[in-house]
């Protein structure tokens, strides 16, 4: 897109701030948020306060598998969100709650569309997850989770419960920010 997602604005808000707001929304209040430079995680400090984490995505990282590898807290349920999927509502992330719970032998939840798999918009158990990822030198998440210790969430079914067709969207383009 060739600008930073997180201070794009949608209806007055940031990008950063719909996640975040979609977080709260759903009762997740222990938040990370990856940063790809101390610059940016001055920024979030400057609109959140103390109240979020920043880790600092650095070039020697794999991207989001080191994040998920190194700033994952064990021991609890996460949510993956990221700052361009803003249609990712409480709804959504309350449903991926219920249904998650409705399979604890599950590594995690993934909503899969027509694509495919979204895991950048999954919900985990952080300790098996880790678990499983320790060991391993980093892919794809998508082909990561194509396994049988995902569970998967159809994308109609996020869709009927927030009531538009916009769930798993993301922003790609400056096109995706026009609705009519």
């Amino acid at each position: 897109m060739g600008k930073d997602k997180a201070s794009l604005l949608l209806e007055n808000k940031t990008l950063i701030e719909w996640a975040i707001s979609n977080l709260v929304d759903a009762e997740i209040t222990n938040i990370t948020i990856s940063v790809r430079d101390q610059q940016q995680a001055e920024w979030v400090k400057h609109l959140f306060g103390n109240k979020m984490k920043t880790i600092v995505d650095s070039e020697e990282c794999d991207g989001i598998w080191d994040v998920l590898k190194f700033a994952l807290p064990k021991g609890g349920n996460v949510q993956i969100l990221p700052v361009d999927s803003p249609w990712f509502d409480f709804n959504a992330i309350q449903l991926m709650v219920k249904k998650f719970k409705s399979n604890s032998t599950s590594i995690g939840i993934v909503p899969w569309s027509k694509n495919g798999p979204e895991p950048l918009l999954m919900q985990i158990d952080s300790t098996q997850f880790l678990n499983l990822i320790s060991t391993m030198d980093a892919m794809p998440l998508r082909e990561l989770v194509k396994g049988n210790r995902f569970q998967r969430i159809d994308s109609k079914v996020i869709e009927e419960k927030i009531g538009h067709a916009n769930a798993l969207r993301n922003l790609n383009y400056p096109e995706d920010l026009i609705f009519e």
